[in-house]
């Protein structure tokens, strides 16, 4: 079956300029797919079909030129100066990942299968905060890695410290059932069976909402070890709060 692609544009895909010896042409198609394959790496959906596309082409080229370069005789210092300027075009680190077999086909039903694809899903969201940011990719791991801590610190240093410091119960007895939110941030569902433990030494604004209803609001001062009850009637629109002059247990 008679070629597609011409001569010329052979050597435009790998780069190359006759003459050129059978091991320039391997050299640089070795290159070029090792290129194609850093890119498909952080490639998702057309992007990857172009790059497939690319890959078919390069190994046309590599044929071609092949064939073509049996018979001619090299320039001289055309090999070192073909490989020092495709090394300069290669990126100082990447990293490569190529799917199992299951994962690529959409099958990811194994254990390994599943590792694995969530590891190369990884491994192609850090090649991209790596080349957005033009930072090597262990720096963007270490970036990431960063964040994802302080974001567990976020979520969950706060309510350790209301447990194991200053702090105050509040209940809910709701009627209808109202989203208790404090300040600004929700809480849980009302009514419930078990006390809420908030910090306390400071003003807070509670706010029960029902999309049935009017929401209400109540601001107080949270003092420490005490406890804090609510009636809420949403229908009725009131809304009584008391304090226990009892210690609860911290």
């Amino acid at each position: 079956m008679a070629s597609s692609m011409s001569l010329s544009e052979a050597e435009r895909m790998l780069g190359l300029h006759s003459p050129y010896t059978p091991k320039e042409v391997e050299g640089a198609y070795s290159v070029k797919m090792r290129t194609l394959n850093n890119a498909y790496s952080m490639a998702a959906g057309p992007e990857q079909d172009r790059l497939d596309t690319e890959k078919v082409k390069a190994k046309e080229a590599r044929a071609i030129l092949l064939s073509q370069s049996s018979h001619a005789a090299p320039r001289p210092g055309a090999s070192a100066r073909k490989t020092t300027t495709h090394q300069r075009r290669q990126p100082s680190q990447s990293w490569t990942y190529t799917p199992p077999p299951g994962y690529s086909q959409g099958r990811a039903n194994s254990p390994v299968g599943i590792f694995n694809a969530m590891a190369g899903e990884a491994r192609k969201f850090v090649g991209a905060v790596a080349q957005t940011f033009s930072i090597n990719p262990q720096m963007a791991v270490v970036l990431l890695g960063m964040s994802v801590l302080m974001g567990i610190l976020t979520l969950f240093g706060g309510k350790r410290a209301e447990k194991n410091g200053r702090g105050a119960e509040v209940m809910v007895l709701s009627d209808p059932m109202a989203q208790v939110f404090l300040d600004g941030r929700y809480l849980t569902d009302a009514p419930f069976v078990n006390p809420v433990r908030i910090a306390a030494g400071r003003r807070v604004e509670f706010r029960f909402s029902n999309p049935a209803y009017q929401p209400l609001t109540r601001t107080i001062i949270v003092n420490e070890n005490k406890r804090y009850t609510f009636k809420v009637f949403l229908d009725e629109g009131t809304c009584e709060a008391s304090e226990n002059s009892e210690e609860v247990a911290k």
